[in-house]
C-alpha cells in the first residue's frame, strides 16, 4: 500500500473487523491473481523463446533443466508454466479461477472438455 494512502479511523471494532477483513480478502485476491500471471508470463517467455530458432532437438529439455537449476525451481512448475501459456496463449483469466484451478485445467487434453471445466468452475467459483 502506498505511504500517502489515507486510513480512515474506525471508531468501532466492528467496523475495524469489517474493513481488515475486506483489506486482508482484496490482498490475497491480488496476490493470487499476481501469482497467476508471473506463471503465464513465466511460461510464455521460455515459449517465446523456443520458438524464437531452430533449435537442436533436446533443446527445449536442456533450456528447462537449467533454468530450473539456475533459478532454484522445479522443472515440473516450469513445464506447467509452459503448458499454461501454450493452452492459454493469451492472458485473460477468469476472475475466479486461481494457479490452483488452472494446473488441473492445463492436464486436461480436450479443449471443449477444458472449456466446459473452466466455465462450470468460474460459474460456481
Amino acid at each position: 500500500m502506498p505511504e500517502h494512502a489515507i486510513v480512515p479511523i474506525l471508531k468501532s471494532y466492528p467496523e475495524l473487523r469489517k474493513a481488515v477483513e475486506a483489506t486482508m480478502v482484496r490482498g490475497q485476491y491480488e496476490i493470487d491473481r499476481a501469482k497467476l500471471e508471473t506463471y503465464w508470463r513465466t511460461g510464455a517467455l521460455i515459449d517465446r523463446h523456443l520458438a524464437a530458432e531452430e533449435h537442436d532437438t533436446g533443446y527445449g529439455t536442456q533450456t528447462i533443466r537449467r533454468l530450473a537449476r539456475d533459478l532454484k525451481l522445479e522443472e515440473s512448475v516450469l513445464y506447467r508454466c509452459l503448458r499454461f501459456a501454450r493452452i492459454y496463449p493469451i492472458f485473460a483469466a477468469r476472475r475466479n479461477l486461481l494457479w490452483g484451478h488452472y494446473r488441473l485445467l492445463i492436464d486436461v487434453a480436450d479443449a471443449a472438455e477444458r472449456r466446459a471445466l473452466e466455465l462450470e468452475a468460474d460459474r460456481k467459483k
